[in-house]
């Protein structure tokens, strides 16, 4: 019996010896973590690497896709366009794979969205000339059909398409009309929802301005009608009307925005200080704000770190947890309540045309197409 008892106490010694050792590096993790939480509201450069946003971009189209490349994820399929190469066309190849991609059409591309098995995109001037028209075409996304052309109509700015309708901006430039169309993805029931004019436009105030970033959520088209405020801006309320073009409103009555996306259900925008419009002697701020899809509740998102001045941001994705920008010569990443600001890429100038692809962000710049990892690490031009 004496033996069974020393070997009795002994086994619960080691158990208990065992416990304390696997209980230790749970100590250490949680440092760690104290650690994290005391940097977060510091500037960040160069991080580690981390886990790119788990959350979906519900918002299919991106910002102004005419320039170089533009890069859609559905599923573990990348579609992409070379905005340099336009005659290269379409490709598109599995999340990865880059070497193994295909072309699915040799048509010019831009204003690219993916809805059901189809690709709609517009085809763009090779030339930029003023005045001509574009083709709304839509092709399958096996590249196994010739494109359809689906309608022609003044230069075309934007497009979106939800529902199986397509939603357009054109720019007559002959008589300075910009008008938002909308028509059904078979071709039928063309509309013009809402005519405007250039600002310099000989016409009333009320009917003057760019219609820009629309945007659909929950049957209603959200714009900016964007004029002149100063300093190189266009500005604009924010604007919401029904899919039909009808119960037009402007959700803020006084402030402005320069920019606008719509993601989280939120409005996310870059706004122009109100009483500096028109001023061109004092420096204008343009901060990041969200409110809801009411107009409701502005908040500001970008604040000022220590030795960091951001209160110059108009060009941002948001994509999940993270919003992504380019602040003078720096491409930046934050979170959406403004926090882990964090520097992606160094020495890099006028970045623009975000677009976030699994764990990889694609911009432009004038004169190249680039991406770098979420992390901000693989820096690297394309040349696909």
């Amino acid at each position: 019996m004496g033996t069974k008892k020393r070997i009795y106490y002994l086994s619960i010694s080691f158990v208990v010896l065992l416990l304390s050792f696997l209980m230790e590096p749970k100590k250490l993790v949680q440092a760690d973590t104290s650690i994290d939480s005391r940097l977060e509201d510091k500037i960040v450069l160069r991080p580690a690497a981390a886990n790119p946003p788990t959350k979906k971009d519900t918002y299919p189209v991106m910002l102004n896709t005419n320039g170089p490349g533009t890069a859609l994820l559905q599923g573990n399929q990348v579609f992409y366009n070379d905005g340099f190469a336009k005659g290269n066309g379409l490709w598109t190849f599995t999340y990865g794979k880059e070497n193994s991609k295909k072309t699915i059409t040799k048509d010019a591309t831009s204003l690219m969205n993916i809805q059901g098995d189809w690709i709609y995109y517009v085809v763009p001037n090779y030339t930029g000339t003023f005045g001509s028209k574009n083709p709304i075409k839509k092709v399958k996304k096996t590249g196994r059909s010739k494109p359809i052309t689906i309608t022609t109509d003044f230069q075309i700015e934007e497009m979106v398409v939800n529902q199986g309708w397509i939603y357009y901006v054109s720019y007559n430039y002959q008589k300075m009309k910009v008008t938002l169309n909308r028509i059904k993805t078979n071709g039928t029931n063309k509309k013009v929802l809402l005519e405007s004019y250039e600002p310099y436009s000989n016409v009333a105030k009320s009917k003057k301005g760019y219609i820009k970033d629309i945007h659909i959520r929950q049957g209603y088209i959200y714009f900016l009608r964007s004029n002149t405020c100063g300093y190189g801006r266009d500005c604009s309320q924010i604007y919401r009307m029904k899919t039909d073009g009808t119960s037009m409103v402007s959700l803020n009555k006084t402030e402005y925005a320069v920019r606008m996306q719509i993601a989280n259900g939120k409005i996310y925008y870059s706004r122009f200080p109100e009483d500096l419009r028109d001023d061109s002697k004092n420096s204008v701020p343009i901060d990041l704000y969200s409110m809801g899809l009411n107009g409701k509740n502005p908040t500001l998102i970008s604040k000022n770190i220590t030795g960091y001045d951001l209160y110059f941001i108009e060009e941002f994705k948001v994509h999940g947890d993270w919003i992504y920008f380019a602040l003078w010569d720096k491409v930046y990443k934050m979170r959406t309540d403004g926090s882990s600001v964090t520097v992606l890429v160094n020495d890099v100038s006028s970045a623009s045309n975000f677009n976030v692809v699994g764990e990889w962000v694609y911009f432009r710049t004038p004169s190249s197409a680039l991406r770098v990892r979420t992390n901000g690490q693989n820096f690297k031009s394309l040349h696909w």
